[in-house]
């Protein structure tokens, strides 16, 4: 048994030896076809092609989605592993990245600590803003009150901790 597959081993070496240049050939052609299939190739970007159109777990879904949002997001983390992200150049690339994600196709809403809405009641007047607005950017006592807000704000829970 052990000489009968050595032989055919033999064979086939021989055979790709002697017929090299008709075997790069056919590979290099082989490649080539399949490679022009390639081209359509397309990868879907969502997992509703999964599902049957009159799918009713899918058209609920939309549905819902129609009257609120889809919950499709992104994340971008702004870290300054010198110390603090309250400077001014950090401040301004966040303000940048915020901007920029108002440019993103079909973005709904961008969150972020610059925009950050934050509101308080002086008597009877109710102020709306963002937590730390371009112009204020450079203002150190507004940047310590904005630090004091991110400390006790729950909802930003990854932020509160840092220093």
């Amino acid at each position: 048994m052990h000489n009968k597959v050595n032989t055919r081993i033999d064979t086939y070496t021989d055979w790709i030896i002697r017929w090299r240049w008709l075997v790069i050939a056919g590979s290099i052609v082989a490649t080539l076809a399949v490679a022009s299939g390639a081209r359509e190739i397309r990868q879907g970007g969502t997992y509703r092609q999964y599902f049957a159109k009159d799918n009713p777990q899918l058209l609920a879904t939309e549905a819902l989605e129609e009257v609120y949002t889809k919950g499709d997001s992104h994340v971008f983390v702004v870290h300054n592993p010198y110390g603090s992200i309250f400077i001014p150049s950090a401040l301004e690339a966040i303000h940048d990245l915020t901007d920029a994600g108002w440019q993103t196709p079909y973005s709904a809403r961008v969150d972020s600590l610059t925009n950050y809405q934050h509101s308080w009641a002086e008597g009877d007047e109710l102020t709306v803003e963002d937590l730390i607005p371009r112009e204020r950017a450079l203002d150190e006592a507004w940047l310590e009150r904005a630090r004091a807000i991110i400390r006790s704000e729950t909802s930003i829970p990854s932020i509160s901790s840092s220093p």
